[in-house]
């Protein structure tokens, strides 16, 4: 999911909210935009957070300090854990692919980690679903 800073912050929490547990883990990650403003480079990850129980799962301590430009959080999972969302009607659309009532809201590609460099093609637009909820503790630095 892209998203823009105009300011400098330090993200130094990052957490999901585990709804339905399933055996495994996931990593939150933060990626670079290329020119073209597509995610490129990984600048950040968190260590895989368990989700084989229900609940908060948060990684504290970080110091993720970024300027302000173009980003995309990224989250992989191992395993098949349902993880809160925003609704659809909450969610911001990234695209109107058929100038319809499917809105894209997020892309998605397989894996169960995040690698160094995002992939340059398989992604596959959600259209009409929730998006993954991931809460952010920054400072503006």
């Amino acid at each position: 999911m892209p998203f823009v800073l105009t300011a400098s912050l330090r993200i130094t929490s990052v957490a999901i909210n585990v709804t339905t547990a399933g055996a495994g883990t996931v990593a939150i990650g933060i990626y670079a935009a290329n020119l073209s403003m597509q995610p490129s480079n990984l600048l950040f990850s968190t260590a895989g957070l368990d989700t084989g129980t229900t609940g908060i799962k948060q990684a504290t301590g970080l110091t993720w300090n970024l300027a302000p430009g173009l980003y995309w959080l990224a989250v992989a999972t191992s395993g098949a854990p349902t993880i809160r969302a925003i609704a659809l009607a909450a969610a911001r659309a990234l695209a109107l692919p058929s100038l319809g009532t499917a809105n894209t809201v997020y892309w998605f590609t397989s894996g169960s980690t995040l690698p160094s460099n995002a992939p340059t093609t398989g992604y596959s637009a959600i259209n009409g679903a929730a998006v993954p909820a991931v809460g952010m503790q920054y400072q503006f630095i």
